[in-house]
């Protein structure tokens, strides 16, 4: 995570309309209704379209009923919208990614040690570490030194690895630099999109 924050962030809700807009399979519906009834030339086709989704996501979600706990890792300043897109989709009935998150919503203090101690304890809970790599993912932070590593993503990286945490490595496009400490691991990866990212997840 690497920063507080208590608020969700603007735009949260455009790119989550964006993204459904774009890939509707993903939340387990066929397509807006004017655009399916348009395609149809009848609305019962949108009724039926509406049916076959809940009951193909019904099937998928008894395929991977065994969930797995998650803890997020995510630069909070610039890639929030991402780790909100993501718990939208889980908390989505039509969709088939399910896992149990365990990751801090804020963290209300600017002590290092304390963070530390406060993540920890979060990615102690989980069984993998979900890390969503954006195009900052290698800059350095400017409490670097304190933190001990470049940066609070390289850290929960390092962390999890210690703890012997499975790693799953989520690019939101595929020239965000990948975290050093990512590459000497044996992450599974995906890119920003369900089929990808359920995969991912699936096989770690």
């Amino acid at each position: 995570m690497g920063s507080p924050g208590g608020q969700e962030p603007r735009g949260v809700t455009e790119l989550y309309g964006r993204y459904y807009q774009e890939r509707p399979e993903d939340f387990g519906w066929p397509g807006p209704p004017e655009q399916t009834k348009a395609a149809s030339g009848s609305g019962s086709r949108w009724v039926w379209g509406l049916l076959a989704a809940a009951a193909g996501g019904l099937v998928v979600l008894a395929m991977y009923s065994n969930k797995k706990t998650i803890f997020i890792s995510f630069d909070y300043d610039n890639d929030r919208n991402y780790r909100y897109l993501l718990s939208a989709l889980k908390a989505n009935a039509g969709s088939a990614i399910d896992f149990e998150d365990v990751t801090p919503s804020e963290i209300q203090s600017i002590d290092v040690g304390r963070i530390k101690s406060a993540l920890t304890q979060k990615i102690k809970l989980a069984t993998h570490t979900l890390v969503i790599i954006g195009d900052h993912a290698n800059d350095r932070h400017p409490d670097y030194l304190a933190i001990g590593t470049r940066n609070w993503q390289w850290w929960e990286i390092e962390r999890s690895k210690a703890e012997g945490k499975g790693l799953i490595a989520v690019k939101i496009t595929n020239s965000s630099p990948s975290p050093d400490p990512i590459l000497s691991s044996n992450a599974k990866w995906a890119s920003f999109t369900v089929d990808s990212m359920l995969k991912a997840i699936n096989e770690a």
